[in-house]
This record gives structure tokens, C-alpha cells and sequence, in this order.
């Protein structure tokens, strides 16, 4: 699992909003007075959404800066997870196999 494959709620919460008001990436990113690159570094995991971000996210989106940074905060632990499973796989098929006792 990679970075893409977890990083979903808070892209999913953000362009569901934005698609039930009409706004585009682009739009949204004008009214909340930043580019749509950072809207979409934001969305896509490449850069976290700050608290100061969050609460001016909020004005526009309708939805509160608890509930966006919560979204994130599910994303990154899902990531990690996702990490450290990985981490103990490769750890586990790295042991040595112990042999039957017959």
C-alpha cells in the first residue's frame, strides 16, 4: 500500500463539498486566497493542512477545521499502518525458517 491508497478522506470530504457547491479546485482556491497547486498538494498528501489553513478551509466549505484536520489525522495514521505492516512483512520473510521436527 502506498502513500495514494490512504490518503483519501480528506480529498474525498473536500471535493465532495466542493462538487455540492459548484466550486472547482481552481475556484476554491481563489476564494481561500492560495493557489490550486497547494489546494491540490494538500489533497493529494504532499503537504499537510496546518491548522491556520483549516480554519479558513472551513469558512468556505461549510464543514469545521476539526472535522478537516481529523480527516487528515485518519489519512496519516492509516499511512502508517500501512508502513509498519509493511515493515514486518519484510522483517518476517527475512527471519530464518525453522525446520521441521518430525
Amino acid at each position: 500500500m502506498n502513500k495514494s491508497d490512504t490518503r483519501f478522506r480528506l480529498k474525498e470530504l473536500v471535493t465532495t463539498i466542493l462538487k455540492t457547491k459548484g466550486l472547482t479546485q481552481f475556484q476554491f482556491a481563489e476564494k481561500v486566497g492560495t493557489s490550486e497547486k497547494v489546494v491540490c498538494r494538500v489533497l493529494n498528501g504532499h503537504a499537510n493542512l496546518t491548522i491556520k489553513t483549516a480554519i479558513i478551509w472551513e469558512k468556505i466549505l461549510g464543514v469545521t477545521a476539526e472535522n478537516l484536520i481529523y480527516s487528515q489525522t485518519l489519512d496519516e495514521i492509516s499511512e502508517e499502518r500501512a508502513i509498519q505492516r509493511g515493515d514486518l512483512k519484510e522483517r518476517i520473510a527475512e527471519m530464518p525458517q525453522l525446520e521441521e521436527v518430525s
